[in-house]
């Protein structure tokens, strides 16, 4: 068991050395949770994007309408249409590898958006092995930027209504050309990721709104 766990600790140390490149030092969220802990929720650096490659798993949309889509696969990343930029981000990983390493646990970050894109629900849990002394819950409201811990039950209400993306098979073509995905909007417009060679950096939004598609490079 002890054997075991080294090993994965080992590898989620090695992870977060990698991940780490992206965290923005000088933003954080400290959180003081129930369990008489306290850890910090980093932002994303996004001058080093360019240095990360792509891991087992694709970036998915959480959220999206045409100001803004929300994504998640490396970190959170919350892009302004309008804008062409990253407004605001979180180091999610960082946060359960944190968790990860100090409890011997295999901690995994989940996220949801609510119907409207205004608020995050996220989980951090052992998705191998459940233990509620090391399951964190939190809403992180995207209009002012504050996160906030609440019990397990909150975070399953919630997450009954959420904004969900499918695997939508009306247009086949466009799955064939997203990564994941695709939100439909009410519009009949479709928003879905892209991404050329793998890298992180090139991660791409196209906008298909009346059989024309308008393109937004995440980080660029």
């Amino acid at each position: 068991m002890v054997r075991r766990y080294n090993i994965k600790l080992l590898v989620f140390l090695m992870f977060l050395v990698f991940i780490s490149c992206g965290a923005d030092e000088n933003e954080i969220h400290k959180v003081s949770l129930d369990k008489h802990d306290e850890y910090e929720i980093y932002k994303m650096n996004l001058e080093k994007i360019d240095d990360m490659v792509i891991g087992s798993e694709f970036p998915v949309i959480v959220y999206a309408d045409e100001d803004k889509v929300i994504i998640n696969g490396f970190g959170i990343f919350i892009y302004d249409i309008n804008k062409k930029i990253v407004t605001d981000s979180l180091d999610i990983w960082r946060f359960a590898n944190s968790i990860t390493i100090k409890n011997e646990t295999d901690i995994r970050p989940w996220v949801f958006s609510n119907k409207d894109g205004s608020e995050l629900y996220l989980s951090f849990e052992d998705y191998m092995n459940f233990d509620d002394n090391y399951a964190y819950y939190f809403t992180y409201s995207v209009i002012d930027k504050s996160i906030l811990e609440i019990s397990r039950n909150e975070y399953e209400i919630k997450k009954q209504d959420i904004f969900e993306c499918e695997y939508t098979m009306i247009k086949e073509e466009i799955v064939d050309k997203s990564i994941g995905a695709v939100a439909e909007l009410e519009n009949g417009t479709y928003i879905y990721l892209n991404m050329l060679d793998y890298i992180v950096g090139e991660l791409e939004i196209i906008v298909l709104k009346e059989e024309k598609e308008t393109r937004y490079w995440v980080f660029k």
